[in-house]
């Protein structure tokens, strides 16, 4: 039961988070309006750590449960985090 409930809030809270992160490491903030930084969101926030996932899977031998999709969502918001951070900054 818990992990249903902290599936639903990642979902609704990670990966939002972290496709809207990447779109701002990808894309300078005056390159996209509103509509397509929302639509980028969505989409690189679901397809982002499946890949991921499906690489450390194939790679590493590491199994795809919730710790490893959850340990994978948020290494890849800090790192886009970072990325968007240090391009601020140029």
């Amino acid at each position: 039961m818990i992990e249903t409930i902290l599936f639903f809030a990642v979902l609704l809270v990670l990966l939002p988070a972290l496709g809207f992160f990447i779109t701002l490491a990808f894309f300078p903030k005056k390159e996209l309006d509103l509509l397509e930084r929302i639509v980028f969101s969505a989409v690189l926030g679901l397809i982002f750590p499946a890949l991921f996932l499906l690489l450390e899977n194939q790679v590493f031998g590491l199994p795809i449960n919730f710790a490893s999709a959850i340990t994978t969502i948020i290494a890849l918001l800090i790192v886009s985090f970072l990325i968007f951070y240090l391009r601020k900054r140029k």
